[in-house]
């Protein structure tokens, strides 16, 4: 599945990860939460983020995302890649 990731401190980039619980879970690093940031893609983020202390990372929805997060394509409840188009507008929005 095709992502986005956001690490603290550091542009988003492009990446491939498993589309299954335990790599998303890998990559926040703990139990996740979603934020929907428009109809068909989502935030996936530490649940405990601000919690753990973790590093801030990004305002996103005028709040404090804490640590490692990335986003992906949603279609109903089920992630899906990001498709080019959806690449292109999130990083003309959120890159650096």
């Amino acid at each position: 599945m095709k992502i986005l990731l956001f690490e603290p401190n550091e542009p988003p980039v492009v990446r491939e990860i498993k589309n299954s619980l335990k790599p998303m879970q890998k990559i926040v690093g703990g139990y996740i939460e979603t934020v929907y940031i428009g109809d068909d893609v989502v935030l996936v983020c530490n649940e405990e983020g601000k919690l753990r202390n973790l590093p801030p990372n990004r305002i996103m929805q005028n709040d404090w995302i804490c640590g490692t997060f990335f986003m992906a394509s949603v279609k109903g409840a089920k992630f899906k890649s990001l498709d080019d188009r959806q690449l292109a507008s999130l990083l003309k929005v959120y890159g650096r």
